[in-house]
């Protein structure tokens, strides 16, 4: 239940101040949903939360910038 309600509470968020944060909103949207579709491996999924922010910060540090303008489009303004 609190999976839940942490994923409706971050969904209900709208005023992100950087496209960095929109991507870690996502980020961790999904791997709250994966944690309640996976109940299972729940445990390993929920320590894995800051592995949802590296990657994003390694995105945005070291992935190729026309690469990440495509991405960031089509993630964010869907």
């Amino acid at each position: 239940m609190i999976p839940g309600l942490a994923f409706l509470f971050l969904a209900t968020l709208h005023d992100m101040s950087s496209q960095e944060g929109v991507l870690m909103q996502l980020g961790t949207m999904v791997q709250l949903l994966l944690i309640m579709a996976l109940p299972g491996i729940a445990l390993y999924l929920a320590l894995g939360f800051p592995v949802v922010f590296l990657v994003v910060e390694l995105f945005e540090t070291r992935f190729p910038a026309k690469y990440r303008a495509w991405i960031k489009k089509q993630v964010i303004t869907c």
